[in-house]
């Protein structure tokens, strides 16, 4: 029987277990996420030079969860938490008000380049801290800079593929439905598993719906969150049936 798969870090899969047992979606992480050491007195030092606006930017939950990691292992600077925040999407910010972040601003496309759109006239003359994955695609650092925004990024998290051998045995049978929350769980589904032509393909995002090659049934989220991509997926499932 074909069954809808979501393929996310470990860490997006935890935090929406009874979400995924309402939709009888199985979760299946192909990447281990390793968080980097963050230099915080760094940061600190970035947003205390001269006068002006400060901000965080997060697009993404790992990078949400790899600095408050960094601030509980260092109390001293848990005031940070209060610096205003930026998120691209409900789901991430979600995950920052439950952290105690001071959340200010949610995207309301949750797409990485309309993100970048929505922030640049709140952030003009601004000092923003941009916690990021090792590898990006969305050039949302580029799009800032061009923007009279001091920048200082920081490489918050890198994901790694979890060993072949380990995972073979979890392949989706066929005619499933396949949900993607970023453009590198894709590519590591293909490395894997290789691509049945049967299955149908829903990214969360603009971005990861780009990293699709032509030969994938593939949709988009109307909603940059896993609730609308799990709604798609089971409206998906009950046409396949008809």
């Amino acid at each position: 029987m074909a069954e809808i798969v979501v393929i996310a870090s470990e860490i997006l899969l935890r935090h929406n277990t009874e979400l995924l047992a309402n939709f009888n979606a199985r979760g299946l992480s192909l990447r281990k996420i390793i968080f980097h050491p963050l230099d915080l007195e760094g940061i600190v030092n970035f947003l205390n030079r001269e006068s002006g606006k400060q901000a965080l930017v997060f697009t993404s939950q790992n990078a949400i969860f790899a600095f408050y990691q960094a601030l509980q292992q260092n109390t001293d600077f848990l005031y940070l938490k209060k610096t205003p925040c930026y998120i691209i999407g409900y789901s991430s910010a979600k995950l920052a008000i439950s952290l105690g972040f001071n959340v200010v601003f949610i995207g309301q496309d949750g797409h990485g380049e309309e993100f970048g759109n929505e922030i640049i006239p709140l952030l003009s003359d601004s000092k923003v801290v941009y916690f990021r994955a090792k590898e990006i695609v969305s050039r949302l650092d580029e799009k800032l800079k061009l923007n009279n925004i001091q920048l200082k990024e920081i490489i918050a998290y890198e994901s790694k593929m979890i060993e072949t051998a380990i995972l073979q045995s979890k392949k989706p049978i066929q005619d499933s439905v396949i949900i993607f929350t970023a453009p590198s769980h894709f590519a590591a589904f293909k490395n894997i598993f290789s691509w049945d032509l049967s299955y149908r393909a829903i990214a969360i995002g603009k971005t990861t719906f780009k990293a699709f090659d032509s030969s994938v049934l593939g949709y988009v989220s109307k909603k940059r969150n896993l609730l609308s991509c799990l709604k798609l997926a089971q409206k998906l499932l009950e046409i396949k049936k008809c």
